[in-house]
């Protein structure tokens, strides 16, 4: 089926000995297929320099020559004549425009021409990638379509304009595999592929974050080996500290002791001195008992004398 055409409405119609219906218009001349109701479409892009017809101006010759006229002349055709169009659409890649400016092969890096290659790098600064595609065929282009689609991107075909390029905008950085087809009436093309790589910033290459990560994993080996040197050097710190103050508590602690001994000397030796004060009292008691009752206290007097010289000899 014939895609939708801008011809206004049917200035007159006719049937060739095939049993097809020609049908002229303002603008080209419709075949139509009643059996299968196939369209095809027909205008200057065909080699007719005739494209707008008269009202009820046809006629068909008996050797089935069909005739459409026009205010400029006609247009004749043997239906019966035609041969099936077998030209199979070859598309190639014509040119490369980034940011709207035409690439050159060796601003791409490229060793040769562009429709050469199969793969376009492009640098991730660019902001706006379009790609212009072609048809060796060139009579035909006008009649061709072309279709695309982008793996992982866009993953349905996409039909091309006119213009017949695939634009872009901000690609991420990676590589993108295109899959481009034409068509030309009942032709089909087979479709191949290209690849377009956008080249990461360094600041997003694998090296520059290998880098980043061999700096990240230094610095924090790093920063263990200083905080263990620190930890270390405060524990020694704490150790001498702790060891000072042992040290002063075992002094005080001696020097406690010391006078707890000194005390304990003391109070031994009062005691003792209490003992003999006591003692020293009941003898005391004893003697003025004696001398108090008894009639002879010279006598008592050398007693006691002798008494007290026992006691020190004790001593």
């Amino acid at each position: 089926m014939a895609e939708k055409q801008n011809t206004g409405f049917a200035k007159s119609m006719i049937q060739d000995n095939n049993k097809l219906i020609w049908v002229s218009t303002g603008n080209g001349i419709f075949s139509l297929n009643t059996k299968t109701e196939d369209i095809n479409y027909y205008n200057s892009d065909f080699g007719m320099y005739v494209s707008e017809f008269n009202i009820n101006a046809t006629h068909k010759s008996t050797d089935g020559t069909i005739y459409f006229g026009s205010k400029t002349g006609f247009v004749s055709f043997n239906p019966s004549l035609f041969v099936e169009d077998t030209i199979i659409p070859k598309l190639i890649l014509r040119d490369v425009y980034i940011n709207n400016g035409l690439q050159k092969p060796h601003m791409l890096l490229l060793k040769n021409e562009i429709k050469f290659n199969d793969t376009i790098v492009i640098k991730y600064s660019k902001s706006i990638i379009s790609l212009e595609f072609s048809d060796l065929n060139h009579i035909y282009s006008p009649q061709i379509k072309i279709q695309y689609l982008v793996e992982g991107l866009l993953d349905k075909w996409v039909p091309l304009d006119d213009s017949r390029k695939i634009s872009f905008t901000d690609l991420a950085p990676g590589t993108y595999k295109i899959h481009i087809k034409a068509s030309y009436r009942n032709s089909l093309s087979k479709s191949f592929f290209l690849y377009l790589k956008v080249v990461p910033p360094w600041w997003k290459t694998l090296w520059f974050n290998s880098i980043l990560i061999f700096l990240l994993i230094l610095l924090i080996y790093i920063f263990y080996l200083a905080r263990s040197k620190y930890i270390r050097e405060q524990n020694k710190i704490l150790k001498f500290r702790v060891a000072q103050k042992t040290s002063a508590l075992e002094e005080v602690n001696n020097t406690l002791l010391e006078k707890n001994r000194l005390l304990q000397d003391n109070e031994f030796k009062l005691q003792v001195k209490n003992d003999e004060l006591v003692e020293s009292n009941i003898t005391k008691d004893k003697l003025f008992s004696i001398i108090a009752h008894d009639k002879k206290p010279f006598i008592c007097c050398s007693r006691a004398y002798r008494y007290f010289e026992e006691r020190k000899g004790y001593r």
